[in-house]
């Protein structure tokens, strides 16, 4: 997927965030969320959030799904920061970003009971 193989590290992660590429940084949270629970929980809440606020809303996006993978795959959540992302994605100008932000806000309730919207 993108610049990742079936093998692909938490090094090349590093590399793709390190470069910057836009093109290369909107896979990095499907990659690290999807897998969250052998990249480490933590550390792909962390890398969501930083993309987050990312200028391509491709990457904001995709952050913002991340989160709700990262809810789905290990039904917890470490940072207080993540429920705020999702917050601020809800009314982001993209409607991209939008959607995305509603698909994780009810990933995160059915997975971990905590409310995004009231």
């Amino acid at each position: 997927m993108g610049p990742f193989s079936d093998n692909w590290t938490a090094d090349q992660v590093d590399e793709v965030l390190a470069k910057g590429n836009a093109e290369d940084l909107l896979y990095v949270p499907i990659v690290v969320s999807m897998n969250a629970n052998s990249f480490g929980a933590e550390k792909a809440e962390e890398i969501c959030v930083r993309l987050s606020c990312h200028a391509d809303p491709r990457v904001r996006g995709n952050a913002v799904k991340g989160l709700g993978h990262i809810a789905r795959v290990t039904g917890q959540f470490n940072r207080e920061d993540s429920i705020e992302c999702v917050r601020a994605a809800i009314t982001d100008s993209d409607e991209l970003v939008r959607s995305h932000a509603q698909d994780a806000s009810s990933d995160i309730y059915m997975f971990t009971g905590m409310k995004i919207r009231e």
